[in-house]
């Protein structure tokens, strides 16, 4: 079968086969990832079509290679994602709100919610219609968008409080006022930031961004912006946006009345910023504020040395973020519970954590006795080539540890880990014979999230991806490549 690849657009390309002509949409994933495996594992979702008036399933077939990236293909869509629409002020960016809203409608009536907005997510149709990508594929595009492009093309889109049927309205809010406006409603250096002004539900009117905008216009969309008239229908959206069409967006105005609204826009804006600024400091140090209080109160009749201990530096003090990955799952083969307690917060990673005192606690007490550890770090011995193991030792913790950054918040860092699992295998009870190999081994996949606290990266949790039993007798064949699972890389 003869496969001709032609890109037509950022991020789409053209594919035929013997005259067959698909539409390929990419999911942002690099060939080389592991992610591939798991989408290529999943059963297809199906997209929409939404085209004069008829929404119709628009299913994948499959995925391709190209350009080191991967590509999902499904029926001819030919387009351009509303991403690059919104800042095309060559198009009828007017009449794509239009077809936006109309889509989003018609999911509404068939009952099919969107997951998360995003504007790298639904591409508007050259013929008119518009085309929301299936679920797999658009959750696979917002795991691999860089903070720069979740900040453009998510964040100021979805109102972090609401459900995704409920954001629909605010959705069309913000893309409405950014296409009238030229700027987002809400803006932010950082994810958190960003939420944090939307929350406060304060946007600047959009008004004394384009002066000549009717008002009618301006406090409609502050309204839902705003949260206090929400307006969540998209049905309703579609009919407004025509109607504004159709008796034009803007207002004369005198030179008088010109200046007059930019005077009351620079006041505003000034107004509001500053606000934003007081509350910000509030809302980020109250904590801080309420701890030293606390401390004030009480250090009286707390033991110098429990002060002492709390406020020491952790020993992951000035890790970057995957370092901070690494030291974690490394740490496992040490048994050094003190620094995975220290890379964490929110009781993420828990049970490993009690499995590995554990495990030092037992180790300890065989050592006092025998001489001896029991357990030999696993990546250490997988680095010398699985040599034989006497005395009843077996290795134990992480070996060839794969850390490779996913989407994340501005103010956040994400991380998928893939790394071998190595664990004693005891009998199943004290009276059953000893199996012939007392240890096993898992391929395990795990997505982590950090932020910072008191400066420091901490991880706040930690997610189970896939785990899978490995054959150990071909791991003592394979040419394994050299580890790369060390704090330093």
């Amino acid at each position: 079968m003869a496969t001709r690849v032609t890109e037509v657009g950022s991020g789409l390309i053209s594919v035929d086969r013997d005259g067959d002509v698909l539409t390929g949409i990419t999911t942002g994933i690099p060939t080389n990832s592991f992610t591939i495996r798991k989408l290529a594992s999943r059963r297809r979702d199906n997209g929409w079509i939404f085209r004069e008036g008829e929404l119709n399933e628009w299913q994948t077939v499959g995925l391709i290679e190209h350009a080191g990236m991967i590509y999902a293909i499904g029926p001819e869509a030919p387009g351009t994602f509303v991403d690059q629409a919104l800042h095309d002020e060559r198009r009828d960016r007017i009449q794509d709100l239009v077809t936006i809203a109309s889509a989003l409608a018609a999911l509404d009536r068939a009952d099919v919610s969107i997951d998360q907005m995003n504007t790298q997510c639904m591409l508007l149709l050259d013929d008119g219609g518009a085309l929301v990508l299936p679920p797999d594929i658009a959750l696979a595009i917002r795991e691999h968008q860089d903070l720069a492009e979740q900040l453009r093309t998510m964040e100021p889109f979805n109102h972090p409080d609401k459900d995704p049927a409920e954001n629909v309205g605010f959705f069309l809010a913000a893309i409405t006022y950014f296409v009238l406006a030229a700027r987002y409603p809400f803006e932010g250096d950082a994810a958190e930031e960003l939420h944090a002004r939307i929350r406060n539900g304060k946007p600047i009117a959009a008004r004394h961004r384009r002066y000549t905008l009717r008002s009618d216009v301006s406090g409609f969309l502050s309204a839902t912006l705003s949260g206090e008239k929400y307006e969540p229908s998209p049905a309703v959206w579609a009919e407004q946006l025509l109607s504004w069409s159709q008796e034009g967006f803007d207002s004369q105005l005198t030179t008088e009345e010109h200046d007059e609204i930019a005077i009351q826009a620079e006041a505003e804006i000034e107004k509001l910023d500053r606000s934003f600024g007081r509350k910000e400091s509030v809302r980020k140090n109250w904590r801080k504020w309420l701890i030293v209080a606390t401390i004030v109160i009480v250090v009286g009749s707390v033991p110098g040395t429990i002060v002492h201990n709390a406020l020491q530096p952790r020993l992951t003090a000035g890790f970057t973020p995957d370092q901070v990955v690494k030291v974690f799952y490394l740490s496992i083969g040490t048994l050094d519970h003190m620094v995975m307690e220290d890379a964490v917060v929110d009781r993420a990673g828990r049970d490993i954590i009690r499995e590995v005192t554990n495990m030092y606690v037992i180790d300890r007490q065989r050592m006092a006795v025998e001489m001896q550890s029991s357990l030999v770090d696993a990546h250490t011995w997988r680095q010398e080539g699985m040599p034989p193991l006497e005395g009843g030792r077996t290795p134990y913790g992480v070996a060839f540890l794969s850390v490779e950054p996913v989407g994340a918040p501005a103010d956040e860092a994400a991380f998928r880990a893939t790394y071998e699992r190595w664990l004693p295998n005891p009998p199943e009870s004290p009276d059953a014979p000893v199996p012939a190999r007392p240890y096993t081994a898992y391929l395990v996949t795990d997505e982590l999230r950090l932020r910072q606290d008191r400066e420091d990266w901490v991880i706040y949790e930690i997610v189970s991806i896939s785990v899978e039993e490995l054959d150990v007798d071909a791991l003592q064949e394979a040419d394994w490549p050299s580890p790369t699972d060390s704090v330093e890389d």
